[in-house]
Parts: structure tokens; sequence; C-alpha cells
């Protein structure tokens, strides 16, 4: 018990920590510098997908823009230029929603987004 006890310390201690000195821009500077690592790619998705939940779109755009540059074979892509397509719509800039829809619907039409990307993409372009 009471090595369970100092182990939930330990761990509290360094969540703690590490909540209160590295932030999600620290990792996106991390990932770049690191590109050949073998996690950068998941640490640009897990940080565009963290902000993209929480609504913060610049920054989920930055990390997945950061994800393509970096590593435009990843198997994150599928997902973040979908996401990318969904924010520009949310954004209400339709052209670059249109765009990015048409590359994941070119790129990806065997996935399973495609029917909504491509009802998203016929609901924007006869507006």
């Amino acid at each position: 018990m009471k090595k369970f006890f100092y182990f939930v310390l330990i761990l509290s201690v360094a969540v703690w920590y590490i909540g209160n000195h590295y932030t999600s821009a620290d990792l996106l500077k991390w990932s770049a510098g690191n590109k050949d690592s073998s996690i950068s790619d998941a640490i640009d998705y897990y940080v565009g997908f963290y902000h993209f939940a929480k609504n913060e779109y610049p920054k989920s755009l930055e990390a997945f823009d950061q994800l393509e540059a970096n590593h435009p074979e990843s198997r994150y892509m599928e997902d973040a230029l979908y996401k990318k397509a969904s924010i520009h719509d949310d954004l209400h800039q339709y052209d670059l929603a249109l765009n990015e829809y048409q590359r994941f619907i070119d790129k990806y039409p065997d996935s399973p987004h495609i029917n909504p990307a491509k009802k998203a993409y016929e609901l924007i372009k006869n507006r």
C-alpha cells in the first residue's frame, strides 16, 4: 500500500509539473525538430485533435498543417484532412473547405468519412 501511495504521489507531481511547464506549442516545436522520430506524426495529430475537440481551430489547423508538411503519408492524415475540411466549413471559409473536401475525396475514396465529406462538399458547392 505504501508503494502505491508513493507511485500516485510521484505521478501526480509529474502531471502537475508537465501541465504547468509545457504547452501544446512546445510539443509541436519538438515534433518539428524531430521529424524522423517514430512518434512525431502522432504528436502532430493528437495536438491537432486536442485543439479540434476544444474548438480551438487555428491551433488545430497549425498542428494538422505540420502533420501534412512533415508526414504526408502518415496513417493520421486521412482523419486530419477530413478535420481540416470540417474546420474550414465551421469557420465559413467555404473556398478552403471545398478544396480540402475535394482533396480528401480524391485521396481517400474508401474512407469511412467519404459519404459525409461528399455531402458537405455538395452542400457548400450549391450555396
